[in-house]
Parts: structure tokens; sequence; C-alpha cells
């Protein structure tokens, strides 16, 4: 009999820790700051014109934030957390992603314009 009551009071202190270590996992702050953060970054994303260069990057990044919102409401932190670290960098990338090819065109707006100088400096010099 003496053997069964340090079995029962192990099993017990194993089922009491269990429980409370799963209801640690489970609680925690919501992610307010981190959601923050993400909706300011595709707001940065829409401004940088990734609707035209990077729609399916920014399209990723609403869903997952949208997502994320849901699993906040139902408590769900660690996955909410996780989420929106994803959607961060799915609207980093399409706000980089937008800049550059913004940038490749104006790059050849440049280049179209310095070509357009020499030819006319050429034409000058020519007529000379």
């Amino acid at each position: 009999m003496l053997k069964k009551n340090p079995i029962r009071k192990l099993i017990g202190i194993s089922v009491l820790s269990l429980s409370l270590l799963a209801g640690a996992c489970a609680s925690g702050t919501p992610p307010v700051a981190k959601m923050s953060d993400v909706e300011n970054a595709i707001m940065r994303a829409r401004e940088s014109v990734a609707m035209t260069y990077a729609p399916l990057d920014l399209k990723f990044a609403e869903e997952k934030l949208t997502e994320a919102k849901v699993m906040v409401s139902q408590e769900e932190y660690d996955a909410a957390n996780r989420l929106l670290d994803e959607a961060l960098i799915d609207a980093k990338l399409a706000e980089a992603k937008s800049r550059s090819e913004m940038e490749k065109l104006r790059s050849s707006e440049m280049r179209e314009s310095i070509n357009a100088m020499r030819d006319e400096i050429r034409r000058k010099s020519q007529a000379e």
C-alpha cells in the first residue's frame, strides 16, 4: 500500500505540472504591437505601389494578418505571433519588390533621357 501512494503522488504532480504548462503555453499576451507593425508594413507596401509590382506578396501579408487577428480573438497568441512574423516578411518583401521595380523604371527613363540628349548633341555638333 505504501508503494501505491508515492506513485499516485507522482502521477498527480505530473498531471498538475502538465496542465499548468499547457495553460501557460495557451495564455500569454496578445501581440498588439506586432500586429500594428504588420499593419504599418502593409500600408507602406501599398504606398510603394505593391498592388502593381508585388500583388501576390501583398495579398499573402493581408491574408496572414486577417488570419492572425482571428487567432488573437481565439486567444491563440503563439500561432498568431508566428503568422504575424510571416505577414511582416511578406509585406516587407512586397515593398522591396515594388521599390525595386520603380527604381528600374526610373533608371530606364533616365537612360532614355541621356540617350536623347546625346543624340541632340550629335545633331548640333554635326550641323556646325
